[in-house]
């Protein structure tokens, strides 16, 4: 019990959900990687910031990204981001970032030349080809 208040603890200060700290885990281990959390634009604030590259990494978990309302809201607030202060964002599903978190931070780190020779990267840009392969496999798909 000590030890998952701890967590908690730890978890509130950088992040607002168990899945963001299980992204900020997985982001730390990158040497070459300058980002920061709950980083404030306007109004705004990201889960995930690359102020360097003007990347925004948002987690969308099914409590406050579901319904459609909530939807639009994103979608406004991306096309602000965007066209108004230059930042482009991307967005991950709660669920895939709490199974694959190495795969799912892959979309952004595409993006940032500095990691992308690290070994973590290249590991994990492997493992999510195979992870693709098979889901293509598991619904049929036939390769030549």
């Amino acid at each position: 019990m000590k030890a998952i208040r701890k967590i908690i603890k730890g978890m509130s200060k950088k992040t607002e959900s168990p899945i963001e700290y299980k992204i900020l885990n997985e982001l730390s281990q990158y040497k070459n990687l300058e980002f920061e959390t709950q980083y404030k634009i306007d109004q705004y604030r990201l889960d995930f910031a690359f102020p360097k590259h003007q990347l925004a990494l948002e987690i969308d978990g099914n409590a406050f990204h579901s319904s459609e309302k909530q939807r639009l809201r994103d979608e406004l607030r991306d096309e602000y981001l965007l066209k108004i202060k230059g930042w482009k964002t991307y967005r991950l599903e709660g669920w895939f970032c709490h199974r694959y978190p190495n795969i799912a931070v892959i979309k952004v780190l595409e993006h940032i030349p500095e990691v992308q020779k690290e070994k973590k990267y290249i590991k994990d840009v492997a493992l999510m080809r195979v992870y693709f392969m098979k889901e293509l496999i598991n619904i049929g798909y036939k390769f030549n």
